[in-house]
């Protein structure tokens, strides 16, 4: 096993309710360098939920999102490893579910089945994100 890769990422990253659309997501995923330890602990709760996630974004693929936040205080986007997009056909509950995570802090809506939704937010900050259809999650 590499250095940068941890037995829990390999969990998540080969988790049987989980698939890609780029192999390049897979990777960053394993990668301790690219990913925060919080979003692959975030995903495997949901993953061992029972969710079936498709990730449709994560670092590699995404764009350069370092701009967004507050510099120097935290910028807790792809760029950096604490973001992913994604989608799952249990959309209510596996929204709502996120919310309740305490790792989880932010959570983007993008198309309009998910911008649709009705779901209690709690502490979680929950927002319109683009027409793509995907959910937005984000890490502390």
């Amino acid at each position: 096993m590499s250095v940068r890769t941890s037995t829990t990422r390999l969990q998540v990253a080969n988790h049987r309710n989980i698939s890609y659309t780029n192999l390049t997501q897979k990777a960053d995923l394993l990668d301790v360098t690219v990913t925060n330890t919080n979003l692959i602990a975030a995903l495997k709760d949901v993953l061992d939920k029972g969710f079936v996630v498709q990730v449709t974004s994560v670092k590699t693929d995404h764009s350069d999102d370092s701009c967004l936040g507050i510099p120097g205080v935290y910028n807790h986007g792809h760029t950096h490893g604490y973001a992913l997009d994604c989608w799952c056909e249990d959309l209510q509950s596996f929204v709502q579910y996120l919310c309740d995570n305490p790792l989880v802090m932010k959570i983007g809506l993008g198309g309009a089945r998910a911008q649709a939704l009705q779901i209690t937010p709690g502490a979680t900050m929950v927002f319109s994100d683009n027409n793509e259809p995907h959910i937005h999650f984000q890490v502390k």
